[in-house]
């Protein structure tokens, strides 16, 4: 890479200390540029290789933070305000329409306090279990109406004795909530939803050391 690839790389590098979305959008610059080509001593180097030795992010994570940061740089555009909100808090919006998520952020705002991931996640909760109710769906906005959609949703929960495997359980379900002291993480899934769900489960405890995990499943 040239001279000035390096110099861009290095001011790049340095947004990524700086707060977690300007990170991602660092990251996101640079895998677009592809200035992790190449290392300084002239070695060439994948996407993986670079988030892992660089910044010891996985691949998925770095892809993951890179969503998550344009989710809330487009939030804080239409708002006109600063949403400071965690990577967590941003993955619970997922699955929403733009208005949605916005509408979601709104509600889970408590005194000026930034909401937290978990308020996020029950007022996501909220305006999906609405969906189901007449005359309750969320996109009746600005004059239009939309049937209400979707079956009741289910409480999908896998405890596991190692703390290790959550964020590896989490990735399977839809805006995974992590209970650190349950040993849990528990996503909300349709009907439809729950069997493969399940089949992912049971798929990656077949990776994983014999350890006693309970699923539970729930409305």
């Amino acid at each position: 890479m040239s001279p000035d690839e390096f110099a861009r790389l290095d001011a790049l590098e340095q947004r990524i200390a700086v707060a977690w979305d300007e990170a991602a959008l660092a990251l996101a610059e640079i895998k677009t540029a592809k200035l992790y080509r190449t290392t300084r001593d002239g070695k060439k180097q994948t996407w993986d290789e670079y988030c892992h030795r660089i910044h010891g992010y996985t691949p998925q994570w770095a892809n993951k933070l890179i969503k998550r940061a344009k989710t809330l740089q487009r939030l804080k555009a239409e708002s006109g305000t600063e949403v400071p909100l965690s990577p967590s808090a941003v993955g619970h919006l997922e699955g929403l329409e733009p208005h949605e998520q916005a509408e979601v952020v709104k509600a889970a705002v408590k005194d000026g306090q930034a909401p937290k991931a978990k308020d996020i996640a029950d007022k996501k909760f909220e305006k999906m279990m609405s969906r189901a109710k007449p005359g309750g769906d969320m996109h009746n906005d600005k004059g239009r109406t939309t049937k209400p959609t979707g079956p009741a949703l289910y409480k999908l929960t896998v405890v596991t004795p190692d703390k290790a495997d959550l964020e590896k359980f989490g990735e399977l379900l839809p805006s995974p909530i992590t209970d650190l002291k349950a040993h849990s993480v528990s996503g909300w899934v349709s009907v439809g939803e729950i069997n493969e769900a399940l089949v992912k489960v049971g798929m990656t405890l077949g990776t994983t050391q014999p350890k006693k995990v309970r699923i539970v499943v729930e409305l």
